[in-house]
């Protein structure tokens, strides 16, 4: 049993939820967190994936990577078809020339 002021346990569950995570898991990334600052305080927090606002910048990094990759997945499936018709076009001039000869 843990006993915790007033009020702290309704912000702890709130931002449990907004990581996705339980209660429990949030309360113990948080003293992960703590612990590992008061080892090594560098004093850059914002790159800390138990940070929620690492965490919330992390997650837009990977939202932009899969919208990059669905990009580039349509960019490769026009250029595929680009090459199989320089390829059909090619062919088709070849059987052309071999025709006439």
């Amino acid at each position: 049993m843990l006993r915790l002021p007033d009020g702290m346990r309704d912000r702890l569950k709130a931002t449990a939820e907004a990581n996705k995570r339980s209660l429990n898991a949030e309360i113990v990334a948080r003293l992960e967190w703590s612990l590992d600052r008061d080892l090594t305080d560098d004093g850059d927090e914002k790159h800390s994936l138990l940070n929620p606002a690492g965490l919330a910048a992390m997650r837009d990094l990977a939202a932009d990577a899969v919208r990059n990759l669905t990009e580039m997945k349509g960019m490769i499936a026009e250029a595929k078809a680009v090459a199989f018709q320089l390829i059909e076009e090619r062919e088709a001039a070849e059987a052309r020339k071999s025709s006439a000869e």
